[in-house]
């Protein structure tokens, strides 16, 4: 779905981290004709307990070229977070 060569260990595609003080980012690079979307949890274990991050900027998006977005969370000492992305088809 994000255009890399299955085949190639060279070829991949790998978000990034970004921690600062309170805020904990995802950065990914947007493939064309294609919708990304950040989603947590507190519980990986529960299929249905994952949850779109509603940040501007995880807004529903069919990027038209390739593009670097990052998108970020307020961080909560109170309870440990699990990030995942979800790439869908067009």
């Amino acid at each position: 779905l994000t255009g890399e060569d299955p085949r190639d260990p060279a070829s991949r595609w790998a978000p990034s981290f970004v921690v600062e003080a309170k805020r904990f980012g995802i950065r990914y690079e947007r493939v064309p004709n294609r919708r990304f979307e950040v989603q947590w949890t507190t519980d990986a274990s529960d299929p249905g307990s994952w949850r779109f991050l509603d940040t501007p900027a995880n807004r529903p998006l069919l990027a038209r070229e390739r593009s670097t977005v990052l998108v970020e969370d307020q961080i909560d000492p109170s309870a440990a977070r699990l990030y995942r992305v979800v790439v869908y088809p067009p």
